[in-house]
């Protein structure tokens, strides 16, 4: 699986929980924009705006909501996955909007607004400018021909690990703790205490879908860390997350026999391998016969899977 879509994967399920929408919009959203928006009227959408060409920047999730208790209003979170910024970020978003204006009069419903927000978790800050500043030196009297919208834009790289450790909504700040030091060598073992402290308490809360998705995310993107590194970290937080945790990969091996797809129990294998296992000890810690895992590795090698 390409590194992008394992990000791509992993914002899509955070950010299709509605309780981390509401505290980005609680925590991060201007105040004023904030306060007119019912958060309870939060609905999540399945459509996309993204076509062949925007899917290269973005992938998105659009919710719906009320607007001062009445208005229906697009919100649109795009997740640049991209690890640098493109210079013209508004034709990218117009594009976008457009897509889901033509939506709506296909559909022939009346034309929502939307609010893009760019989620960036790229190396370089991101630098922003609005779209007139993209026509320099052109006279005023030509100023009313230039499109006018905005968006919020969150770089996650301009967040300091304390201040999004001291997110209230601790969904939210797991998600943009993880996203923002995915990229970094070894990240897992740099931001381990805080990581401990945030899973601790989603525990509490009772969502041990969200630590598998959190531990399977961290599979894919901690090359240079070896299994034992990963499991030390994952078994301090609790035995019940070390359970829980401990069972995905064989969940994922099954699921992959069962339905047949040798590419599910491959994509596996592949981030085994990376964290330092060889075939017998996937074999053994996973129920597979050496034969069965040893097919599947020569493929690997072959560049057949």
């Amino acid at each position: 699986m390409p590194i992008d879509n394992v990000h791509d994967k992993f914002f899509k399920e955070s950010f299709s929980r509605k309780e981390t929408v509401k505290g980005l919009i609680q925590e991060l959203f201007p105040v004023d924009l904030r306060d007119k928006i019912n958060l309870e009227s939060l609905e999540l959408t399945n459509n996309s705006f993204t076509d062949e060409t925007l899917n290269e920047h973005f992938a998105d999730l659009v919710y719906l909501c009320e607007y001062r208790g009445k208005k229906t209003i697009r919100i649109s979170f795009l997740f640049e996955h991209k690890s640098y910024q493109e210079q013209h970020p508004h034709l990218q978003l117009l594009r976008y909007i457009l897509n889901a204006l033509e939506q709506d009069k296909k559909e022939k419903r009346p034309l929502t607004l939307t609010i893009p927000i760019v989620i960036y978790h790229g190396k370089k800050a991101w630098k922003y400018e609005s779209l007139s500043q993209y026509f320099k030196g052109v006279d005023p009297t030509l100023n009313q021909f230039i499109p006018n919208f905005d968006y919020l834009l969150y770089d996650i790289s301009r967040f300091s690990d304390t201040e999004i450790v001291s997110f209230k909504n601790r969904f939210l700040a797991l998600s943009l703790l993880l996203l923002k030091n995915s990229r970094l060598k070894k990240y897992l073992s740099i931001i381990e205490e805080s990581l401990i402290e945030l899973m601790r308490d989603i525990e509490n809360q009772g969502d041990m879908n969200y630590i598998t998705s959190v531990f399977v995310y961290t599979l894919f993107t901690n090359p240079d860390l070896n299994k034992q590194e990963i499991v030390s970290i994952f078994r301090k937080v609790s035995p019940k997350t070390e359970q829980t945790t401990m069972t995905v990969g064989e969940s994922m091996i099954k699921e992959g026999r069962l339905e047949g797809k040798l590419e599910g129990m491959a994509l596996f294998i592949k981030g085994m391998l990376k964290m330092g296992m060889d075939a017998p000890t996937i074999a053994s810690s996973f129920g597979l016969s050496n034969k069965e895992v040893k097919e599947v590795v020569d493929k690997i090698q072959k560049g057949l899977l």
